[in-house]
């Protein structure tokens, strides 16, 4: 039986991004006008809930030129919850790169080695993931832009950002680490 395929966004999915520039705000002491991860007035982009401009501009820096992506945490439940979907799903990484940061490519190449060494030569760097071939796109937010050109059908990774009645996504079916793989076959075939 031939397995359909699932592209799974890495930032969000499985690279917890958010909590790691959550914690380095605090740590750096930056006003965010969100009181939290779970905050409903969260923004997409974590870089448009500074309070001072200054401070995003920091902390853009520290996104655009360092080896930010390499110590990325790994999302709660994806460790566990990748090889579930595996035994429905073919699975590749579908990730696009941030061209401004020369270590980007390299460090999710090598972040996604050490915590999905399984997974490692099923990545693929797609500035516009519309072009790549896949059954489902699971992601945190599906460009609604490439969707009607896109052979696969997205699904959206929950975040507050992207549950709110007036968001791109809200019109989308949502599958969670915490969900019934089954759920996400369904909506593939």
């Amino acid at each position: 039986m031939i397995k359909p395929i699932l592209l799974l966004d890495m930032d969000g999915p499985i690279a917890d991004f958010d909590l790691a520039f959550w914690e380095y705000c605090q740590e750096q002491g930056f006003e965010l006008n969100i009181t939290g991860l779970d905050d409903p007035n969260r923004k997409r982009f974590m870089t448009e809930n500074f309070i001072h401009d200054d401070e995003r501009a920091e902390a853009r820096r520290q996104i655009d030129k360092t080896r930010w992506f390499l110590d990325l945490p790994v999302t709660k439940g994806a460790a566990e919850g990748v090889p579930e979907l595996m035994k429905i799903f073919d699975v590749w990484v579908c990730t696009k790169p941030l061209e401004v940061n020369p270590y980007c490519r390299d460090d999710k190449g090598a972040w996604l080695r050490r915590h999905f060494p399984y997974l490692e030569h099923k990545m693929i760097l797609a500035p516009k993931k519309s072009l790549v071939l896949g059954d489902i796109l699971l992601d945190d937010a599906p460009d609604p832009n490439c969707m009607p050109y896109a052979a696969w059908k997205p699904v959206v990774f929950p975040s507050v950002f992207n549950q709110h009645p007036d968001s791109h996504w809200s019109s989308l079916p949502a599958w969670g680490w915490g969900d019934d793989p089954e759920t996400l076959y369904d909506d593939a075939t």
